[in-house]
């Protein structure tokens, strides 16, 4: 073998293995900035919701309840997965909202454990007072 042709393999050797970790570490670093702007975007999507309902639900003599803000986030978070994944169909919009319900549920039953009594339908003057705009 060359004497010239071990360094030069080494040297091909490592550009290759040093360009595979750079590209690898830009792969997960864009996927975990998509991620983390994914869930931005559905928590100001959900709070803009939950405020329209609360807003709607005070400023009138109408006593409809308001979903726990969670509900509003949850939904939004897999709307947002589901067009950037390119999957959004009927099918899957009525499954997102069943599930949706499923956490409404839990969140309501979170909240009668902490506050038992207090009459989760009934919307509260303060209940938008507190979120910052």
């Amino acid at each position: 073998m060359e004497d010239w042709l071990i360094p030069a393999l080494s040297a091909l050797v490592g550009v290759l293995i040093g360009s595979a970790g750079s590209i690898t570490v830009a792969i997960i670093q864009g996927r975990s900035t998509n991620r983390r702007e994914r869930n931005r975007l559905a928590f100001e999507a959900g709070l803009a919701e939950f405020r329209t309902h609360v807003d709607h639900a005070t400023g009138s003599d109408n006593s409809s309840a308001v979903q726990p803000l969670s509900s509003y986030v949850a939904y939004y978070h897999g709307f947002m997965e589901l067009v950037d994944k390119g999957k959004l169909t009927a099918e899957k919009l009525r499954n997102l909202r069943q599930q949706t319900t499923e956490v409404e549920g839990v969140a309501r039953e979170i909240t009668e454990s902490i506050n038992p009594g207090r009459d989760l339908d009934a919307p509260s003057k303060s209940a938008g007072a507190n979120l910052s705009r």
